[in-house]
């Protein structure tokens, strides 16, 4: 039996109007994992370079 844990990582951009909430983000990613085991991290709406963190994905590998 596979003991994994799938990560989901979910950020709503501030640049895009168009931008997908997290809480859908989320839910689609738990139904594509269909009832998977998984941990959820995610940033609020926030703007962040591509050189930095994502603050709440630490122990995820992003």
């Amino acid at each position: 039996m596979e003991n994994r844990i799938d990560a989901i990582y979910a950020r709503q951009s501030v640049d895009r109007k168009d931008s997908i909430s997290i809480e859908s983000q989320i839910e689609f990613c738990k139904y594509e994992l269909r009832g998977g085991n998984h941990k959820d991290y995610q940033d609020g709406p926030v703007k962040i370079g591509l050189n930095q963190q994502h603050p709440t994905a630490r122990g995820a590998l992003v």
